[in-house]
């Protein structure tokens, strides 16, 4: 499943190296996913990005999906001109997000 989102998914980094996430499904029929509820995904925690590797890893310490605390996620991204794609590191989850900078 491929996602290209139309409304802006505020995902910030900081200096102190964490991580916040929060999107909303633009579909209010799709199912939740392990990550969502009720179409609405948010996450926080300490990040490490690998340039080389063009991975990073996320230690989840606050979710709106409460199993997911503790848990961390590896993340695969590339960036070309505005946008940012992001792949788990499990081609198994089945999924691919697009951000685009406007």
């Amino acid at each position: 499943m491929e996602t290209s989102s139309p409304c802006h998914i505020p995902a910030r980094s900081s200096e102190s190296g964490t991580l916040s996430v929060q999107a909303q499904n633009p579909d209010a029929e799709a199912p939740d996913t392990p990550y969502t509820a009720n179409g609405y995904e948010a996450y926080y925690g300490p990040v490490a990005i690998n340039d080389q590797d063009k991975t990073f890893v996320i230690t989840i310490e606050s979710s709106l999906v409460r199993n997911l605390v503790g848990k961390s996620m590896k993340r695969k991204f590339e960036v070309s001109d505005n946008k940012l794609v992001l792949t788990p590191d499990n081609p198994a989850e089945g999924w691919r997000v697009t951000y685009e900078r406007y």
